[in-house]
C-alpha cells in the first residue's frame, strides 16, 4: 500500500459474519469468530460497506427450519 498511495477497496468471501444481523437461521452465531472478525476489520482501519440488495449472500439451500442464510461476502474501504 506505500508505494500506491490513496484510496483502497476490497472485495471478500470472509467465510465469517460480523454479527448476528448477518445471520438468519435455525443455528446460533458463534461469539468469538464474530468478535475475531471485528477486531480484524477495526485493527486494519476498514470500513465495512452495508448490504444494498439482497442482505444474504450465502444458503444452505435447505426449506423451512433448517434453512441458513449469512452474508459471508462483503466489500469495503481501508481508511487513511
Amino acid at each position: 500500500m506505500s508505494s500506491n498511495p490513496g484510496p483502497w477497496s476490497f472485495i471478500c468471501d470472509f467465510n465469517v459474519v460480523l454479527g448476528s444481523q448477518e445471520h438468519r437461521g435455525s443455528n446460533f452465531v458463534a461469539r468469538l469468530p464474530v468478535k475475531e472478525f471485528g477486531a480484524w476489520i477495526d485493527g486494519n482501519h476498514l470500513h465495512y460497506f452495508p448490504t444494498i440488495g439482497s442482505l444474504y449472500t450465502w444458503t444452505n439451500g435447505r426449506l423451512g427450519s433448517a434453512r441458513i442464510d449469512k452474508r459471508l461476502d462483503g466489500a469495503g474501504c481501508i481508511s487513511d
